[in-house]
């Protein structure tokens, strides 16, 4: 968990959120310092001390924004794509809302005491209150909504099974032939277990190791996807060039997963999986001979450049 959460904060899409959520805490502290005031916009803008109270309160939003981030978080890590949305919305609301709410209380009542006030001899649960609940449930659902969007587990792709046609088995009249003796080999046939076993490494072999949204993921030639903690660079040094190639700055495929490549203008390539991604395979103009020449095996000589090809 700890190696998830620090390649996370890495991410570009994490840098893209925290940019979002100083913007939503600016306006929410700034909305709950002038909330129930009778002033035009023009007048409130020069009210004495309205920058200070709204960088104190953008703080605040900003605390809670984090938690409530946080919470999303873990909880996705924790039940996204295990059938168990009922507890991940009960984990949401407890720590998300109740939790985030007990938080407020707390910090709201810091702030006040700092400037000589009981927050109950304040009018903060007559006026302030109820606009922070809404804020903070209002917060809670859009990231709910976000991640379990963004992590819904891909059905996987039916594979159509061959139907084998009975074939008529000839009759041989038996012959009398000379008998010619000879030393018996002995048949080495492979164990129950190790049979099990080769199956369960094809069944978990990686097909693709892909980014998206910031975090690296693996998938099996069944579809199926999970998390994957190390970065592409140091995955790519454990594999083998033989069957998996770099295709692009975000994705390793195997040789096997391809199931049609295509060509786009500029020369590039577009992959085709034998299952569904999140994303493009695109591989450029600069990387498609070499790609090319790892798939064919002989040059890149496989196709026309303007052929679609299947595997």
């Amino acid at each position: 968990m700890i190696k998830r959460i620090m390649l996370h904060l890495r991410s570009v899409f994490f840098r893209w959120n925290l940019l979002l959520m100083c913007c939503v805490s600016l306006a929410a502290g700034f909305a709950i310092v002038t909330h129930g005031r009778p002033e035009k916009f023009s007048a409130l803008l020069r009210i004495p001390g309205l920058w200070s109270s709204t960088f104190y309160s953008s703080i605040i939003a900003f605390i809670l924004v984090l938690a409530i981030y946080i919470v999303s978080f873990l909880g996705n890590a924790k039940y996204a794509g295990r059938e168990m949305n009922g507890r991940w919305i009960r984990f949401q609301f407890f720590y998300g809302v109740l939790l985030t709410l007990g938080i407020e209380l707390v910090l709201a009542t810091i702030l006040f005491g700092l400037h000589g006030f009981w927050i109950l001899d304040t009018a903060f649960f007559d006026k302030v209150f109820l606009p922070v609940v809404l804020f903070v449930i209002l917060v809670n659902l859009a990231y709910l909504l976000f991640f379990m969007q963004q992590v819904r587990v891909e059905v996987e792709v039916p594979v159509e099974v061959p139907v084998e046609v009975p074939v008529e088995v000839p009759v041989f009249v038996p012959v009398e032939v000379e008998t010619i003796r000879y030393q018996a080999v002995p048949l080495v046939v492979a164990s129950a277990s190790e049979v099990d076993v080769e199956a369960e490494m094809a069944k978990d072999e990686a097909a693709l190791f892909y980014v998206h949204n910031g975090e690296v993921w693996k998938k099996d030639f069944a579809g199926k996807r999970c998390i994957w903690l190390k970065s592409l660079d140091a995955t790519m040094l454990d594999l083998d060039g033989e069957n998996y190639i770099r295709g692009g700055r975000k994705w390793i495929i195997h040789r096997k997963a391809v199931a049609e490549i295509k060509p786009l203008s500029g020369r590039r390539i577009r992959v085709s999986c034998l299952f569904k991604v999140r994303i493009k395979l695109i591989v450029s103009r600069r990387k498609a001979h070499t790609f090319k020449g790892w798939l064919y095996g002989k040059d890149g000589l496989g196709a026309s450049d303007d052929e679609a090809v299947h595997f």
